[in-house]
Parts: structure tokens; sequence; C-alpha cells
């Protein structure tokens, strides 16, 4: 049945509104408070730590966060009272609310405990706690107001406005995916660089190795290009116009560079690195005597880049990463690195997403050097993917940068193996709103309702294609992504089936 508006102050329709909105926001905090999703067990070692328990229940954090915790509890808390005050529980309410909040709490931060990158404080917990008192308190002072409001906007939205709402949020949100967009560009790049081979400029990040050759190129490579590439055809480098590279090693020592570099000079280990510059064989390594800034300009105005090496670890099993190209400042800035971690090959790319630092995410080519002999690695990025090759033209590894991956990096280091879940996490909150709409816009509507469901399927399918079509035409760098258009139509179907069919008497679906 359809309520009528004369309804729409009574207990059950609060109750309705009011259990949705408590889904949505415990979702909202678990999602925000869970993040980056890396769950591991090492936080259950921790907790026996005398000096961890100390921390736990002596240290608050900072202002700033017991804030944010505060007010991250207060619509749980409003909404949590809207419905027991709606269902008959009114005895009580504060202390209600105290307990299921103080729950919650308690449950998120045994739940950080096996987050690396999150710690456990007592001070959330009662932060939290009085957030939710916070909203119980103005949903006892303003809940009236709030039903009259919601009443005042039913009758004031109309299906001519929802839609023009519609059109505008799709509008906001595309100004927004093309911000996101440039933050997989290499335009943070600097041009006051150096480039390393085989070292990093604090001279702590030894490669201890044998170089045949490094090629560089301001492009990305395709599959057949990197055929000839590990093929040893040079010819299509010859009449190339891109802005090449090209040293080659004899003996340990450049022989041959070509492309406008500065020139080379032998790097020095500190003192500390002594017995690792008298090892067998040495670690001889090579930086430019300048800035390399014309392969940093290049490289940034194309958008694209390219790293070949020929060489032979001389020991599979050193870490740091250990440099094998760095064109960087210190261990901490860098326009890109290839590193050697152990068997893997390391490939870090400064980007808006990815930091000074070329860090999160970094792209990792697992066991790819299990010996000491001479392999072809091909690392290149065509401002959207990451790939690595080595010594076959099939692809080893590959990262695709999307708009989740974009909006995550704005809060936190992500680790690249919750990539699925950042995205995930985006697109549904990206377009819940256009669900929303979508639902309002069909209830005010002339539709049959025997068609209403069946068209806001298709909205929901429909609205996350066309943006990765605006975003394809618009953007230099990105190609039409059919995972993230999935993704993003999955999450406003699920929206729509799971939130909003249920509340028949506020959508008029049913």
């Amino acid at each position: 049945m359809t309520i009528d508006d004369s309804a729409l102050d009574t207990r059950e329709t609060m109750f309705d509104l009011g259990l949705k909105s408590l889904i949505f926001a415990i979702v909202v905090v678990l999602g925000c408070t869970t993040f980056p999703y890396d769950f591991t067990p090492s936080g259950l070692k921790a907790f026996s730590n005398p000096e961890f328990l100390a921390f736990v229940f002596l240290v608050w954090d900072k202002w700033l966060d017991l804030f944010a915790n505060l007010l991250m509890f207060t619509p749980i808390g409003f909404a949590l009272c809207a419905v027991l005050w709606s269902a008959g529980k009114s005895r009580s309410l504060l202390i209600q609310v105290t307990w299921v909040c103080a729950a919650l709490s308690v449950t998120i931060e045994i739940m950080q405990l096996f987050l690396p990158t999150r710690h456990v404080s007592a001070a959330d917990v009662v932060s939290n706690t009085v957030g939710g008192l916070t909203g119980c308190w103005l949903f006892l002072r303003h809940g009236h107001h709030c039903m009259a409001a919601f009443r005042r906007l039913k009758s004031w939205l109309s299906g001519t406005l929802v839609t023009k709402l519609w059109v505008g949020y799709f509008v906001l949100l595309t100004i927004a995916a093309f911000w996101l967009r440039e933050r997989m560009e290499l335009t943070s790049w600097e041009t006051s660089y150096a480039l390393y081979l085989g070292n990093e400029a604090t001279t702590d990040r030894p490669w201890r190795g044998e170089f045949k050759r490094v090629l560089i190129l301001n492009r990305a490579v395709s599959r057949d290009d990197v055929a000839r590439i590990m093929s040893g055809d040079d010819s299509w480098l010859q009449d190339s116009k891109d802005y090449v590279v090209d040293v080659k090693f004899d003996s340990l020592r450049p022989s041959r560079v070509s492309g406008k570099l500065p020139s080379l000079i032998q790097g020095r280990d500190s003192s500390s690195r002594e017995a690792l510059a008298a090892a067998s064989p040495p670690n001889t390594w090579w930086a430019t005597a300048d800035a390399a800034a014309d392969l940093s300009v290049a490289v940034k105005e194309r958008g694209e880049l390219t790293v070949v090496v020929v060489a032979a670890t001389a020991d599979p099993s050193q870490k740091g990463p250990a440099r094998i190209v760095s064109l960087s400042k210190d261990a901490k800035h860098r326009n890109f690195t290839l590193g050697q971690d152990g068997p893997d090959i390391v490939f870090r790319l400064r980007t808006g997403i990815a930091g000074p630092n070329g860090t999160y995410p970094s792209l990792y080519a697992k066991d790819v050097l299990p010996d000491r002999a001479i392999h072809t690695i091909v690392a290149t990025y065509d401002g959207q993917t990451q790939t690595i090759y080595v010594d076959s033209p099939d692809q080893t590894a590959a990262l695709e940068y999307d708009l989740g991956l974009a909006f995550s990096s704005l809060f936190r280091d992500i680790p690249f193996r919750e990539h699925l879940i950042h995205k995930v996490w985006f697109y549904w909150l990206a377009f819940l709103p256009l669900t929303c709409l979508a639902a309002l816009g069909l209830r005010r509507g002339t539709l049959p309702r025997s068609r209403r469901i069946g068209t806001a399927a298709a909205v929901s399918l429909m609205s996350p294609s066309l943006l990765e079509v605006v975003l394809s035409a618009g953007a230099t760098h990105y190609d039409f992504s059919v995972s993230s258009a999935i993704v993003a139509s999955s999450s406003m179907v699920g929206t729509f089936l799971v939130f909003w069919l249920p509340l028949g008497r506020f959508t008029r679906l049913n």
C-alpha cells in the first residue's frame, strides 16, 4: 500500500526512516574506521605487550581526531534514538544509546587490532560514545523539526526538480572524476632530480649487480614493442621522435651514452658502505653530474614512461628495495624507481595518487629474479596502467589506476592487495545520491508503477557507463574501464534493491 502524506509523522514512518538511516550511518562508519582494510593477525601479538596496553588506556588522540570521532557517531545516535523512540522503547533512551554506541565502538577498536596502519585507543571509545549521546540529545530536542522539514521537502520536490538535481549531481560528479583523473598524471614530477644507476642519492640503497643496458623513453610501449626489445631489435628506435636515453655498459662501465643526459660519474659509497664497496662484484654505481632535467621534462609533458634494464643481480636476496635505476632526490622523494626487493622487482612512480615517494601503490613483479642470470626488465606506464615485463612480452604484473584508487589516496596510504575494496567503496559512495535521486524521480514521475523498477535499474546501469564514456573522450590518458563500470553499476543496483525497495511506503515502488 501507499502511505498518505498525513501519516508521515507516525511512529511507523519514523521507525522506517530511522532504521534505514541507522544502517547507512553504521556502514559509512565501519568503512571509514577500518580503512584501508589490510587486515592481518599481527595486531594480536601487540595486545599482550604492556607498553601497548598503556598506550591504549593512557594516550589520548589529537583534538582533531577526537572531534572527528564525536562527529562520526552523532548521526548514529540520532538515528538510533529515532528507532528506539518510534518502537515504543522511550524509557532510558540515553542509557540504551550509550550501551549500543559503546559496544559498536569497542567492536571497531577490536577490528582495528588487525589493521597495521591503525591504533587502538580508549579515547576513541569515549569520544564515539559521547558523539552517540549528542545525536540522541539532538533527536530529543529537534526530531519533530526534522520530520516537519521532511514533510515540507516531500511536498516541494517534483519530478522535474528531481531530474534537474540528478543532472546537476552528475555534472558535479563528472567534474570531480576529471579532477581525480588528473591525479594519475605525471605532472608532479620534479626537474631537479639526478638519475642514479645502482644506488640512491643517499648512497644507502645500493644494488649489487652487473648492468648491460639501461634504456629510458618518454612514452609507453606496446606488447609488440616489448617483443622487439626482448629480441634485441633497435630499428624501431632509430626513427623515433621520442626522448630516448640509452646507456650501454661494458665491464661494469658505461661504454656508450645516447640522448640528452648529463655526463655519468661513478658514485662513491658512504663510510658505512665500505664493506659493500669491497664486495665481489663491487657495488659500482653511477649518477648524472647534474639534474636530468631534460628527461624529467620530456616524461612530464608526455605523461608516459618506459624503463628498460638488461642486467644481472649479484644477490637475489638483496632488499631495500635496492635501487637499480632511480630518478630521485633521496630515499623519500623520487620521480621513479625500479628496484629489487629480494627476488621481486618493484616499480615506484610519482603521481598524484602515489605521492612524492611513489610508494602507495607500488607495483611488484613477484619472484622474477631467482638467480644471477641476465634478465631483461621492461617497466612502462601509459598514463593509466603500470606494467612490468620480464624476459617475455607476456606481462608479469600490472596495476590499473582508476577513480577508486585516486579517491582513496586522498585519505591514507593504500595497500595494493585491497585495491578492489577501494574501488567498490568509492563507486558506492559516488553513485549513491544518483540512485536516491532516481528513486525519488520515479516516485514523482508519471511512469506506470510496473515500469518504475525496470527504469530505475536501467538508470543505474547506464549512469556509470556514461561517466566512463565522458572520461575516455575528454581525458588524454584514459580508456573506458569495463571493470569500473561494472563495479559502479553493481553498487547502484545493489543499493537500489537492498536500501530502497524495502522502503515501499517511502519510495512508492510497491
